[in-house]
């Protein structure tokens, strides 16, 4: 929701989950290397990554995330930059990267310039798992959960916390406090532009 209101005030928008996906689909980038890593179980009929056999994998072995990890975010990172150099010509307010797991990757830290944490209750949380996972158990959707960063680490790397509780009034708000930050980015990028 955040992304997409700054990018109807003028963004460009560099989603890493969008890229990972793209990196683990049939004949991605990616594939090739995971195959190797963990094996044909990994890959599904049609070439992608079996995500379903992936997380349990991860979910159950911090060795196994880790050495995806290995694989994946280096040509994330080589992708998003790539992407963001062709973005900046064109693009009003901002270069702007969703990045899910930002407070555990210390190269993003260091690259961006900027960074707005948009944080949910747990409640939340647990919803829109669900919701991209239906089948997933209530163990598997805690996992999930208690492998992410905790709101107090990622408000710790975060320039401006802005609140994504769904509901109307929170929602209201949340609209004032994009309007609020893009006046900021405008007011940056001006004076940088003297």
């Amino acid at each position: 929701m955040v992304a997409r209101l700054l990018v109807e005030q003028g963004a460009a928008l560099i989603d890493l989950d969008a890229i990972a996906h793209e990196l683990t689909a049939a004949n991605g980038k990616a594939m090739p290397s995971i195959e190797r890593a963990f094996g044909a179980q990994v890959v599904a009929e049609d070439g992608a990554l079996n995500r379903s056999v992936m997380r349990d994998l991860i979910f159950n072995d911090s060795h196994h995330k880790a050495r995806l990890e290995a694989i994946i975010h280096p040509l994330i990172l080589s992708t998003a930059i790539e992407l963001a150099h062709l973005k900046a010509r064109n693009t009003p307010l901002c270069v702007l990267y969703d990045i899910p797991l930002l407070a555990s990757s210390t190269e993003w830290l260091q690259l961006l310039d900027w960074i707005v944490v948009v944080d949910c209750s747990e409640e939340v949380r647990v919803q829109r798992i669900r919701a991209r996972g239906p089948h997933l158990t209530e163990e598997m959707v805690h996992r999930i959960i208690s492998s992410q960063a905790s709101t107090a680490e990622m408000k710790a790397v975060a320039n401006a916390v802005l609140d994504n509780t769904e509901n109307d009034v929170k929602h209201l708000q949340l609209k004032g406090q994009v309007n609020i930050l893009t006046g900021y980015i405008r007011r940056i990028n001006s004076s940088c532009m003297k």
